[in-house]
């Protein structure tokens, strides 16, 4: 199904099912992503609609919502949010990368935590970082 599916120029499946060939799934370069996973295949009791709101893991999802997923999950941005989520996913990924860059550079962007982690005895020495 994935393949044919493929072929016809969809982009990915958000399945609110278990699906099935997850290691063949997971090799191939169409996206899948499911509440689980189950030996039998599916049942086909009917065509499904285009172009409608579904229901998925509770969530509304309409047509023209941004569909974004990756292994941590999957999410659903309306379509009037889409430029403004953008914008601040951009300006995250900037701040998160900036504060891996300094802590390579041994700056101590959390000098909380490692007072914390000694605290507990989860440190086996004082890290200088």
């Amino acid at each position: 199904m994935a393949t044919q599916a493929k072929a016809l120029g969809v982009a990915g499946f958000i399945v609110d099912a278990a699906v099935r060939d997850v290691q063949i799934l997971a090799k191939g370069d169409f996206p899948v992503f499911s509440i689980g996973t189950h030996p039998l295949g599916p049942t086909k009791s009917g065509q499904g609609r285009i172009n409608f709101p579904v229901t998925v893991g509770g969530i509304i999802v309409y047509p023209g919502d941004l569909i974004v997923g990756d292994a941590d999950g999957v999410v659903a941005i309306g379509h009037d949010d889409i430029e403004h989520v953008l914008k601040l996913a951009i300006t995250k990924l900037k701040n998160e990368e900036q504060r891996i860059k300094a802590i390579h550079n041994g700056e101590p962007i959390a000098p909380w935590l490692k007072a914390h982690l000694n605290k507990l005895g989860l440190l086996r020495f004082d890290a200088e970082r």
